[in-house]
């Protein structure tokens, strides 16, 4: 609406002044053809906006030819479409020309009796420049009147920054706001060129907007009424990449538009399925795993020994014998522990050994049954520290033995490392 009203004040808004106070003034007018809304010239979306307003109907063209019968454009347009001669000087119809026609018998698209869009355009200009002039006269700002010539001068300046900024209801009811800055709630039409057969131009409302409605609810468009000139009935869809299928993400290319983007595999144990075009993947959880095409999540399988199967209940049992065998024998060591062969044996060495067996024994009974997070870190700790004890006690038997046989020979200064308690340091050291 405001580039319309610019577009006729910046070309005739001088003539307009003009005319208004020189009514002398030899000027020509001409008449410029604007298409408004956001229109877009293209045969492949022929859809634009246009505000909703109520000025469909224009007054009926009898009266207006009864009230205004030398207008000699109507004169022009009884010749074209009736055949009635003008005469020449006057411009005016001959009188034996008959009146029994009607311009409403005329289609549409030749002779609209009803108020166009652009007509509308112009309407509300003419009104803004008349309330603009008024406001200055009124105001009696920067006016000079010259008593003698009647001549009065609008200062360009003062015009154009009142009328940049002049609110005001029109005639018809319609508020009309050209300040720049404010934006005018009102309900806009959206319409469509059925352009067949070629030439027609018909104007058809299939959709509106309207700033009232909840966000969300405020476009309400049929595309069932919309006609393509491509001869398709469904909507077509403009993309710049196809749309990424389950399994991948969006990855979006740098400094291209959003709809430009690359589609990148989903990372390990990761997916997409819900919707197309999702810009991040989501991790499963802990106890899944992604499947082969990462859509989905599966549930991971949870395998065990239990004590029902007979590899768990051989293993099991095996582990009681060894321990209590293992037992008895500790058992029997602290019973004759005075004895010179427990002695001769090392006794505590003998006794840490035993124990360590016992437990590396029962250590198997904890990969056996369901696992848990207790179970899972006794497995991996408990054996190793028990292994390792009895490993390291092992060790320092074979020193004593070696230490044994070393100072029987005759000149060897190696029994005070026997007494010394040197095996009992090695396996300290070795854990």
């Amino acid at each position: 609406m405001s580039t319309l009203i610019f577009f006729f004040l910046t070309l005739k808004l001088p003539v307009l002044l003009c005319k208004l106070v020189f009514p002398g003034c030899p000027v020509s007018w001409t008449d410029y053809v604007c298409q408004d809304g956001d229109m877009m010239i293209s045969a492949f979306l022929p859809l634009y906006t246009y505000q909703n307003s109520q000025h469909s109907e224009g007054p009926q063209d009898t009266k207006f030819q009864q009230r205004y019968p030398e207008d000699i454009f109507l004169a022009r347009l009884w010749e074209i479409y009736f055949n009635c001669p003008l005469l020449p000087a006057s411009c005016t119809l001959v009188e034996n020309c008959s009146y029994t026609g009607s311009l409403e018998w005329l289609p549409w698209y030749h002779f609209d009796s009803a108020m166009s869009d652009g007509s509308y355009h112009v309407y509300n200009a003419v009104y803004a420049v008349a309330h603009t002039l008024h406001k200055v006269l009124m105001q009696q700002v920067d006016m000079q009147v010259v008593k003698n010539g009647g001549r009065m001068k609008f200062p360009p300046w003062k015009l154009n920054h009142i009328l940049k900024n002049i609110q005001f209801t029109n005639p018809s009811g319609d508020a009309v706001n050209l300040h720049p800055s404010e934006k005018l709630h009102v309900e806009y039409d959206i319409l469509n060129f059925w352009n067949f057969p070629q030439g027609l131009g018909y104007k058809v409302k299939v959709g509106t907007f309207s700033p009232f409605y909840p966000p969300g609810q405020q476009l309400s468009l049929s595309e069932d009424k919309i006609k393509w000139s491509t001869g398709v009935r469904e909507t077509p869809i403009s993309v710049c990449s196809e749309s990424c299928v389950p399994g991948f993400r969006k990855s979006f290319r740098e400094g291209k538009a959003v709809c430009c983007f690359d589609c990148s595999l989903c990372p390990e144990n990761e997916i997409s399925n819900e919707t197309v075009d999702m810009e991040q993947c989501v991790k499963c959880p802990d106890d899944q795993y992604a499947n082969t095409e990462q859509t989905h999540c599966l549930q991971k399988a949870v395998t065990f020994l239990s004590y029902e199967n007979p590899l768990g209940i051989t293993l099991a049992s095996m582990a009681l014998a060894s321990s209590t065998l293992t037992g008895l024998i500790l058992v029997v060591f602290v019973k004759h522990q005075n004895t010179p062969v427990v002695k001769a044996n090392n006794r505590t060495l003998s006794y840490i050994l035993l124990i360590s067996l016992i437990f590396c024994f029962l250590c198997s009974l904890l990969f056996i049954g369901q696992p848990n997070t207790t179970t899972c870190i006794l497995q991996q700790i408990t054996f190793g520290v028990i292994f390792t004890v009895a490993v390291s006690t092992v060790l320092a038997k074979t020193i004593t033995v070696v230490l044994a046989f070393k100072i029987t020979m005759p000149g060897r200064r190696m029994r005070g490392l026997l007494k010394s308690g040197t095996p009992k340091s090695i396996s300290f050291l070795s854990v």
